[in-house]
């Protein structure tokens, strides 16, 4: 009798330990039969950066560039990505023209006008970090900021110098 358990008992453990195939379902019914394995990944996104410069052209801006990445997970499976990138964080740079990179107040009115712009817009992920660039033939000036904080920042009307200092650091 107790041969016939242990026999069981190591029978379970190895069968527990034997490689079976992970069957992940997605939402859409159809099933995925190679495990995918999630790994952190950013992918650019020329779509989101398109859509940014619309926006800013159709407010009257003239950027110099725009560009857009999301930074999440991605599958693999078998060496290769399987899915797009989970939008955890998205990154939008935008490079402006000013006349003078040590104005606080015409950079934090243009930065408060196309933070409205960034706004109205529908950009994906859980997060929007914003890179702005004031740039003049001699010089640049970087805004890094999270877009959410702008928003709170403009409902409480500020702008110009005092928007920029509420808003984060230039360099």
């Amino acid at each position: 009798m107790q041969r016939a358990i242990g026999l069981a008992l190591t029978a379970f453990v190895l069968a527990a330990c034997l490689p079976f195939p992970i069957d992940r379902s997605p939402s859409n019914g159809q099933t995925q039969q190679n495990p995918c394995a999630m790994v952190w990944a950013t992918e650019a996104r020329p779509d989101i950066a398109q859509r940014v410069q619309d926006g800013l052209t159709t407010a009257g801006y003239a950027p110099l560039s725009v560009g857009a990445s999301v930074f999440g997970e991605a599958c693999y499976s078998g060496g290769q990505q399987t899915s797009g990138v989970g939008e955890l964080e998205t990154t939008v740079t935008i490079g402006m023209a000013v006349a003078d990179a040590n104005d606080q107040e015409q950079m934090g009115d243009l930065a408060a006008g196309i933070v409205d712009v960034l706004i109205s817009l529908d950009i994906p992920g859980a997060r929007k970090k914003i890179n702005l660039s004031f740039v003049t033939p001699d010089s640049r000036r970087d805004l890094v900021f999270d877009l959410s904080n702008a928003r709170n920042v403009r409902q409480q009307g500020l702008h110009g110098a005092a928007f920029l200092k509420a808003i984060g650091s230039s360099n």
